[in-house]
């Protein structure tokens, strides 16, 4: 057995246990009952109670729709820089960055012939 595999396993063996502890997986209905009995009575209006849930189901991220524009100019931003930082390299018409790329290659290729030639004579 390989090493991710048996990693594999260790995860999938305790993930379950880990989102529970963590309180990262939603309530079975035993534990949601559970909760709700042993939770304390609340002194609150019924109109308080709609403006809560109101507010929580405001809150609750809409799926994101591919076909319409995101409300999230955070996003927006990050989607831009991901197009600019992906460009497609056959159209790079900046000469700085070929000439930083080629430099870089070089001294990597000497570097190589260095090691080669340290090695060779040892």
């Amino acid at each position: 057995m390989t090493m991710d595999k048996m990693n594999d396993k260790f995860w999938d063996a305790i993930a379950p246990d880990l989102r529970r502890d963590l309180h990262l997986r939603p309530f079975t209905k035993e534990e949601a009952e559970r909760a709700y009995r042993d939770a304390p009575e609340a002194d609150i209006s019924e109109e308080e109670i709609e403006r809560l849930v109101q507010h929580a189901k405001s809150d609750i991220p809409k799926e994101p729709s591919l076909d319409s524009p995101s409300d999230n100019e955070g996003s927006d931003q990050i989607a831009r820089d991901v197009c600019e930082i992906h460009r497609n390299v056959d159209d790079v018409e900046d000469l700085e960055v070929e000439d930083e790329l080629e430099r870089q290659r070089r001294e990597a290729l000497e570097e190589e012939d260095d090691d080669d030639a340290e090695t060779s004579n040892a």
